[in-house]
């Protein structure tokens, strides 16, 4: 057997299956989020909170956050034991807050970082549902655009 034949052989053995009849729901059609998940899911927040894990807590914050976005896609804030609104506000000034405090320190990358989290999440199409005030949602998203473009500048 040549050496190219055995070039051959051998690629013709590790090539990949065809994988593009493999049908993959979308995120949002794969799990259905309920009321009692989220509710669970706060409870885990608060205890983070009162264990003062900021970084944590701002981590599971942002992701009941994201769940709650796809939860009112398809049903009413009456099951929830919490007040989403209240929620998003709060991450959103902790998490401005956060950048600021990089921000002084001169660490520039890590702010656009996470102002750039803020301004991603607020760029949601579905975050109007859990903002009830349109007016609080125009100031988060002025203070992010803000905070995000005063780091470009500094950059």
């Amino acid at each position: 057997m040549s050496t190219s034949e055995r070039i051959e052989e051998v690629s013709t053995s590790q090539q990949q299956p065809d994988q593009t009849n493999i049908e993959v729901p979308p995120p949002s059609e794969a799990i259905e989020v309920k009321a009692e998940h989220l509710n669970y899911l706060k409870k885990g927040v608060n205890l983070l909170l009162k264990q003062k894990d900021e970084e944590k807590y701002l981590l599971m914050l942002e992701k009941l956050i994201y769940l709650t976005m796809q939860y009112l896609g398809k049903n009413t804030k009456k099951q929830l034991s919490f007040d989403p609104s209240e929620e998003i506000i709060t991450y959103v000034e902790k998490v401005n807050k956060k950048a600021v405090e990089t921000f002084k320190e001169g660490k520039y990358q890590e702010s656009a970082k996470v102002v750039s989290s803020v301004v991603e999440l607020l760029t949601q199409k579905e975050i109007v549902k859990v903002y009830e005030n349109p007016q609080k949602y125009y100031e988060s998203k002025i203070l992010a655009y803000n905070n995000l473009s005063c780091v470009y500048n500094a950059m």
